[in-house]
């Protein structure tokens, strides 16, 4: 997966607008004690911003528009895969976050079997 800079519509809102939607969803789900609240993240400082991007996009951390399901688990070695299967889900590793050119690391995506219990670990 990989993301290209497309031209702009102008008719499209700013990502502001989207991060306050976000927000408010979050805190919805914080109040229906779907979700805990998280620990207030750090602005990025502009030393940390490897490139421009338009001005009607915001640079966030990425717990600020995601919300990690459960405490995670460790899958062992010979039950994860490298090819994808509609049997499986791709396994998110510590090792996919990173500074590689400026984007998150998922060209090296591992695989495990869905299980009942797969709705609780999951990145949303």
């Amino acid at each position: 997966m990989r993301g290209k800079l497309v031209k702009q519509d102008p008719n499209d809102e700013p990502a502001s607008v989207l991060l306050e939607k976000i927000k408010a969803e979050k805190e919805q789900l914080i109040k229906e004690k779907k979700i805990k609240k998280s620990k207030a993240l750090p602005k990025i400082t502009d030393e940390e911003k490897p490139f421009e991007i338009p001005d009607s996009w915001e640079w966030v951390r990425l717990g600020y528009v995601t919300n990690f399901v459960g405490t995670g688990m460790v899958i062992p070695a010979n039950k994860q895969f490298d090819t994808f299967t509609s049997q499986m889900l791709p396994y998110f590793k510590m090792n996919n976050i990173g500074n590689w050119d400026g984007e998150l690391g998922v060209n090296n995506w591992t695989y495990v079997l869905k299980t009942q219990n797969s709705d609780n670990y999951l990145l949303k």
